[in-house]
């Protein structure tokens, strides 16, 4: 939902707010509670958006564009790693493929400890 459809919804069912603009109102709704975090989606909500997404843009789409993907398209907001750890359950060859070559014994700083290893 806009911001300018939630501040006139806010200013309608609560007029003893004054709210005038929109940073008043991102204050107003993080003090009730209403923030991006709160929007929680389970394991299995997320690998089903993954697996549409798949279908319908293909398979060689990265974490970071199939998390804004995600997070326009389909309303599911979800951390970069999470989207890693879905993306490596239902196909990990396709990430295997996309993961850059960096020379003999190099590994990424944060390898492995993405999903619980190591």
């Amino acid at each position: 939902m806009p911001q300018a459809a939630v501040l006139e919804l806010v200013q309608c069912n609560f007029p003893q707010y004054s709210i005038s603009a929109l940073k008043s109102l991102q204050r107003m709704l993080n003090h009730f509670g209403y923030t991006r975090q709160n929007i929680r989606s389970t394991d299995t909500d997320v690998d089903a958006a993954i697996k549409e997404v798949i279908a319908e843009k293909g398979e060689s789409i990265g974490i970071r564009t199939m998390r804004t993907i995600l997070r326009v398209e389909k309303n599911v907001f979800v951390s970069r790693d999470r989207v890693a750890c879905a993306l490596k359950r239902i196909q990990p060859e396709m990430l295997e493929r996309r993961r850059p070559l960096l020379g003999a014994g190099k590994r990424p700083k944060n390898y492995g400890k993405v999903c619980g290893r190591f």
